[in-house]
């Protein structure tokens, strides 16, 4: 008799006539779906709205998320307004199809927003909700736990400005999402962009930083930022991360960003390409300390690539006043950089100066460029490079400071030195070290310039940190 009741229940949500927006003022109450526990779901014919029109779903504040699907078989464009009336709760849209956001598009929902082109959203362990009303859903009251895709379709935003309220989670997930001048905005919140195929954005920018600090995830085979932003910067609290993962990653005039303004500390930022990675035409990766007072310090960046090349291109973890961070470029087969920088330097102030590390890259060039690890009143930072290749005279190596102690470089060569003869650890006992004379242009005679060796090293993000002293997260 349960087991039947059950089916019932199941049966009348699969079945009944999917829900048709008309009108300027749309109504979505609970009545017009089914509700379990705290999930109210929604089936509608298609989701369409023109710039006057407006959607809102109202209901008891006992509602956690609106879960709502699209069966009509036609992508949604939607440049109109969705409104929820529902004191937090988080509002879930599965169009197969697609989705197509314009200008004058408004999400004012008060929880996080959930927009996706999967097939079906999993509930917890044992629920499932289909996105083709054909197939059989399981709807339970666990929340939404993930996706299933199968040809999943696009997500655009062409012009629009959306946003959550402070605190909260967008999250995108499709086969592609394109971003056209427009910008997703997650205040002291989490934005999750996950593409099966590729993300471009094209004058856009993604921020999660504000007062407070925010999250950015972002997933895909190709991730492509044309004049765009990449933002999560922050002024008091210091957990900011920016995390990226594809197959291939392309900056062009583009920046991301995990700065400090006020006493918090930058962010960290992490970027895993499988396969090559382009920062060009002056793009920037920053995760730096912008208070020329009290400020937090310098954040960290780590970057894991087969191939990563800089041209007129900048990575710096510097800091007005405070520590400088530290940069950590794992790269397996080729590492380029052409009228590039990479600098960790401390402008003012007794801080730091940063730790660079470069390794290990089976072809290492780098033409008119700077590799700064510099520092103020407090010493000079440590840089670090693992190759076979020379290093041209044409670029600037420096971990000097201006009145405390100057840092160390160090060339670490592992294919002409024997392992036997190899220090355990970098220390500063330079009887440990293996030494030659060795030409490098700087801007200080202070300095200290080591080759020395090590074999054995994996890749992975944070590798190289093991070499470095005093790494700080």
């Amino acid at each position: 008799m349960i087991i039947f009741i059950a089916l019932l229940l199941y049966s009348s949500v699969i079945y009944a006539a999917p829900i048709k927006i008309d009108g300027i003022n749309f109504q979505v109450t609970p009545s017009m779906g089914k509700q379990f526990g705290g999930n109210v779901f929604y089936s509608f014919d298609g989701f369409n709205l023109n710039k006057e029109q407006v959607v809102v779903f109202s209901g008891s504040n006992d509602i956690e998320n609106i879960i709502g699907r699209i069966t009509g078989g036609k992508e949604s464009v939607i440049d109109g307004e969705i409104r929820s009336e529902i004191a937090n709760a988080n509002l879930y849209l599965m169009n197969p199809y697609g989705f197509s956001f314009g200008p004058n598009a408004v999400l004012d929902v008060q929880g996080s927003i959930h927009l996706t082109t999967a097939s079906k959203i999993y509930l917890g362990n044992t629920g499932v909700f289909e996105a083709n009303p054909e197939k059989a859903s399981v709807l339970v009251s666990a929340a939404p736990s993930d996706f299933g895709f199968l040809d999943a379709a696009a997500i655009e935003f062409e012009g629009s400005e959306l946003f959550v309220r402070a605190g909260n989670t967008l999250s995108i997930s499709a086969g592609d999402i394109k971003l056209n001048e427009a910008n997703l905005t997650a205040n002291s919140g989490r934005i999750n962009l996950t593409a099966l195929n590729s993300i471009e954005l094209n004058h856009s920018n993604i921020n999660a930083g504000k007062t407070k600090t925010g999250e950015i995830y972002i997933r895909a085979g190709k991730f492509i930022l044309k004049n765009s932003n990449i933002l999560a910067n922050t002024i008091e609290q210091d957990i900011a991360l920016i995390d990226i993962q594809a197959d291939d990653f392309i900056m062009n005039n583009s920046k991301i960003e995990s700065d400090t303004f006020g006493p918090g500390n930058a962010g960290t930022i992490i970027i895993n390409v499988a396969q090559k990675a382009i920062l060009d035409q002056q793009s920037q990766i920053s995760s730096t300390s912008l208070n020329k007072g009290i400020g937090g310090d310098a954040g960290n960046i780590f970057i894991n690539a087969n191939e990563l090349e800089l041209i007129n291109s900048t990575i710096s973890t510097n800091a007005e006043a405070a520590q400088g961070g530290n940069i950590i470029l794992n790269v397996r087969e080729c590492f380029k950089m052409n009228v590039s920088e990479l600098s960790a330097t401390v402008k003012g102030g007794i801080g730091k100066g940063g730790n660079l590390a470069i390794g290990n890259p089976s072809l290492f060039n780098i033409e008119d460029s700077k590799i700064f690890a510099n520092a103020s009143g407090g010493d000079g930072g440590f840089i670090l490079i693992i190759s076979e290749s020379a290093i041209s005279r044409s670029n600037q190596i420096a971990a000097s400071s201006e009145t405390g102690r100057a840092g160390d470089i160090k060339i670490d060569d592992i294919y002409n030195v024997g392992i036997s003869s190899l220090p355990i650890e970098f220390v500063d006992d330079d009887n440990l070290l293996i030494a030659q004379d060795c030409s490098i242009v700087n801007d200080t005679e202070s300095s200290s310039f080591v080759v020395t060796g090590r074999g054995g090293l994996l890749n992975a993000p944070d590798d190289l940190q093991t070499y470095i002293p005093t790494i700080n997260y």
